[in-house]
């Protein structure tokens, strides 16, 4: 079951429309990649609430490369391990690959092989479950301004 879309709409009397660094904001894309349903729903939650547009949210390996393909995001929140025969680290490797999208990964559980065998995916922080909306929030900032920071080139 996927988590409920919240729709935001902006206020231009708050001072969000016109604002260079929330427009800025909030053309910052994230696809979450998540098979638990309330984790997913708060981070969805969390990063609307922080003028991000979360493009999507998907529970597999399979539908995180769709999703990447179709939406083009500009960073994907990775759960690791997820339902099917691949996890999120496959995942994050082939959306690195393939679009040049890169990840940060967000387990309870990530020992130095885990670790080790993501490094091909570049990605940008680990996070660790259990993490509060400020934590996600900091992480995916500070992610999106090293993307942003970067010259854009394929891997």
């Amino acid at each position: 079951m996927k988590p409920l879309r919240i729709e935001m709409t902006r206020d231009v009397e708050s001072g969000r429309a016109g604002n260079p660094a929330a427009d800025a904001r909030l053309a910052r894309r994230v696809l979450i990649v998540e098979d638990n349903y309330f984790v997913a729903h708060q981070c969805e939650s969390a990063l609307v609430e922080a003028g991000y547009d979360v493009v999507d949210i998907v529970e597999t390996a399979d539908q995180a490369v769709q999703a990447a393909m179709d939406r083009r995001p500009e960073l994907v929140l990775m759960d690791i391990y997820l339902p099917g025969k691949r996890d999120g680290i496959d995942a994050a490797v082939e959306i690195f690959q393939r679009f040049g999208i890169r990840s940060i990964f967000a387990s309870a559980l990530a020992d130095a092989a885990v670790k080790a065998r993501a490094e091909c995916a570049r990605p940008l922080a680990w996070l660790a479950k259990p993490f509060n909306d400020r934590k996600l929030v900091a992480t995916v900032e500070s992610a999106l301004d090293e993307v942003n920071a970067l010259p854009q080139t394929q891997p």
